[in-house]
C-alpha cells in the first residue's frame, strides 16, 4: 500500500514538473512569441514579426520585421510593399530609396522599381535631382536614371533652390543644374539653402550667406541651424538662441540663468548626413 502512495505521489511530481516547463517554453522570448512542441525541442521565433514601425510619410509606415527586413504598410497595417530590402528610408514625393544586398535603388508606392539598383549610396530626391556615389565621387541623376551631373565631388547634397552643396579638394562650395560652380568652394562645410540663406562654416565659425555667395550674417556663431518661417537657431559663446534674417536676436537672447536648462532648438546637429535632411 505505502509502494503504490509512493509511485501515484512521483507521478503527480513528474506531471507537475512537465506543466510548469511547458508553460515556460510558450512564453514571450525578447517580445515575441515562441512555440515549443515538447520540453526537447527549440524555441521558435516568428521571424516575420513586425519590431519596428517609422511614421506615416506619404501615406505609408516603413517597417522592419524580427528577421531585419524592410517593408511597406498602410496607416491601418495593411502590407503594400513585403519586407525584403536590407535598409529602407521613408516615402518622399513618392520615392523611397532602399537597398538590396549591398546596393541602393528607389521605389514608388507600388512598390516598382524606378531607379536600378546599381549604387553604392543615394540621396533623397529633390527637385527632381537625386546625388549618388560612384567609384568614391558624387555626382546627380534624374528620374530617369540619367546622368545629369557626371560624378567628380567627394561629398555633394540635395538641390535646393536650384544650387547645390558639394566638396573638392577638402572646401564646399555650391553649383547649379548644370554642375558648374556659382559660389566657389572655400568653406570647411556648408548646408542647402532655406529661405534664400544657406549656413556655412568659414575659419571655424558659422555664418550665412545668399545664393550669390554674399555674406548675410557674419560668420560669428559656434553653430547655427537652417531658417524656417523667418527664424533660425544660432550659437553664441553663452548659449542658443533664435535670430532673424537680419542677424538680430529675436528670441531666447539672454544667457539662462545658473541652474536653468535653455532649449537647444533644432536643426543644429550636423553630424545628421549628407543630404542635409538631418543637421
Amino acid at each position: 500500500m505505502q509502494g503504490n502512495f509512493n509511485t501515484l505521489k512521483f507521478t503527480q511530481l513528474i506531471m507537475g514538473l512537465l506543466i510548469v516547463v511547458a508553460s515556460a517554453c510558450n512564453k514571450t522570448d525578447g517580445g515575441q512569441t515562441v512555440v515549443a512542441t515538447d520540453s526537447l525541442s527549440t524555441p521558435v521565433v516568428d521571424s516575420n514579426a513586425v519590431v519596428f514601425k517609422a511614421e506615416v510619410a506619404d501615406g505609408m509606415v516603413r517597417f522592419r520585421t524580427q528577421a531585419g527586413k524592410f517593408g511597406y504598410q498602410t496607416e491601418k497595417g495593411e502590407v503594400m510593399i513585403p519586407a525584403t530590402y536590407k535598409m529602407a528610408f521613408d516615402f518622399k514625393n513618392g520615392l523611397a530609396k532602399v537597398k538590396k544586398a549591398e546596393l541602393f535603388g528607389m521605389i514608388d508606392t507600388a512598390g516598382k522599381e524606378i531607379i536600378p539598383f546599381q549604387y553604392e549610396k543615394l540621396q533623397s530626391i529633390s527637385e527632381g535631382k537625386i546625388a549618388y556615389m560612384a567609384a568614391e565621387k558624387w555626382g546627380y541623376l534624374n528620374l530617369q536614371n540619367e546622368i545629369v551631373i557626371p560624378p567628380t565631388f567627394d561629398s555633394a547634397r540635395v538641390f535646393a533652390a536650384d544650387l547645390a552643396a558639394v566638396r573638392v579638394d577638402g572646401s564646399w562650395g555650391y553649383i547649379d543644374v548644370k554642375g558648374k560652380f556659382v559660389v566657389k568652394p572655400k568653406f570647411q562645410d556648408a548646408w542647402p539653402f532655406s529661405e534664400g540663406f544657406a549656413h556655412c562654416l568659414l575659419d571655424g565659425m558659422w555664418g550665412y550667406i545668399n545664393p550669390q555667395g554674399k555674406t548675410m550674417i557674419p560668420f560669428k556663431f559656434y553653430n547655427a541651424g537652417p531658417f524656417e518661417d523667418g527664424k533660425a537657431y544660432a550659437l553664441t559663446e553663452s548659449h542658443w538662441l533664435v535670430i532673424d534674417k537680419t542677424g538680430k536676436c529675436v528670441e531666447s537672447c539672454e544667457p539662462p540663468k545658473e541652474g536653468e536648462q535653455h532649449s537647444e532648438g533644432d536643426g543644429h546637429d550636423h553630424g545628421g548626413g549628407e543630404d542635409g535632411h538631418k543637421h
